[in-house]
């Protein structure tokens, strides 16, 4: 059998940079990953994601790579692409680029829910809560999740909300929603 090589798998990803399901579904399709294998770990997945160089760059910062990273961590991660941050003010990105490593802790942590939690089950629970759920992150704060139509919405304890599109990336520890829209906390 052919294998396909992980930049043919990255095409259609990078054709689809415009936040929707789309660009979405085809990040859980098309993940960069062996034969249909899921990769490793989370950053194991968004290394090979272009569209996530400022999260990588804040999570290497933090010191929290090595939490994506280590397959003993299990996560779900929402993850904001670079075009999320790009939509912030500018003086937004430059107090979240001069924010100690200390502080982009709580601030990634404040994206990430304690336990895998895929989109059929989340939906799910979204359906049997009456149409909203509510979850607290690592960092303490809550997530607030519900529908429109089929896509998955998060609400972040700043108030701001982010479509995550209809599916996740499974990861070996985790798993990765992708945000069109920062939802933290921003400095």
């Amino acid at each position: 059998m052919q294998r396909t090589p992980r930049l043919a798998l990255l095409v259609p990803l990078l054709l689809c940079a415009c936040s929707g399901e789309a660009a979405r579904d085809t990040l859980a399709t098309h993940a960069p990953s062996p034969q249909g294998v899921e990769p490793a770990t989370i950053a194991v997945a968004l290394s090979g994601l272009p569209e996530f160089s400022r999260l990588r760059a804040m999570a290497s910062r933090s010191g929290m790579a090595a939490s994506l990273a280590n397959p003993q961590t299990t996560i779900t991660l929402l993850a904001p692409r670079d075009s999320a941050f790009a939509q912030l003010p500018s003086e937004t990105r430059a107090a979240l680029a001069a924010t100690p490593p200390a502080a982009l802790q709580p601030m990634l942590r404040a994206l990430m829910i304690p336990r895998v939690i895929h989109a059929e089950e989340l939906r799910t629970r979204i359906i049997d809560g009456g149409g909203s759920l509510s979850i607290t992150s690592v960092a303490g704060t809550p997530l607030n999740f519900r529908l429109a139509g089929e896509q998955l919405i998060v609400i972040g304890a700043n108030g701001a909300g982010a479509n995550m599109g209809t599916a996740d990336l499974a990861t070996g520890n985790g798993a990765i929603y992708v945000l069109d829209h920062w939802i933290g906390p921003s400095g």
